[in-house]
């Protein structure tokens, strides 16, 4: 691809808010003891999430990371400009205080294993993240765990170099 971002993480932090933001009609959804409900609630702010940083993201690269291509100190600098400008947009829609994201209802609770409490929070998370990295492995999406890189390409000589006579 031969792009140098450093602003990527702008783009999860606006996913992250407008999911934070998806929960606030839910709330019948969040505060139900059905963990069906819950999961269903997770489910759909984590859509809207990357729904919405994906469009953001490739409205993004079309139109601002796209025209420097291959010129990587502007890449940088368009990119970390990215970040400052999405970080303030950020804190002018949200506000620059914390938004509390209270757990599902049904995700609170713990099984015990023996004297091991295990909260089923960190369980789905634990199985949502295996899932999420069981698909790129799976038979016929199998993704090459290095990607190959070119060596880099050398101008070619213009002039011969003269031969000294003796």
């Amino acid at each position: 691809m031969d792009v140098c971002t450093f602003g990527h993480g702008v783009f999860t932090a606006l996913g992250a808010y407008w999911a934070a933001s998806g929960f606030a009609p839910m709330v019948d959804w969040t505060t139900s003891t059905d963990m069906l409900r819950n999961l269903m609630a997770v489910l759909l702010a984590m859509l809207a999430a990357m729904l919405v940083a994906g469009a953001v993201g490739l409205a993004f690269e079309r139109f601002i990371v796209r025209p420097v291509y291959g010129q990587h100190l502007k890449q940088i600098l368009v990119t970390i400009g990215d970040a400052i400008i999405g970080e303030e947009l950020i804190k002018v829609v949200w506000g620059p205080s914390q938004i509390p994201l209270p757990l599902p209802e049904a995700l609170r609770r713990a099984i015990s294993l023996g004297d091991v409490p295990f909260y089923r929070f960190r369980l789905a998370a634990v199985l949502s993240r295996l899932l999420v990295m069981a698909r790129p492995l799976s038979a016929p999406f199998r993704a090459p765990l290095v990607l190959p890189i070119p060596p880099p390409r050398l101008p070619l000589p213009t002039a011969r170099p003269q031969a000294l006579r003796l």
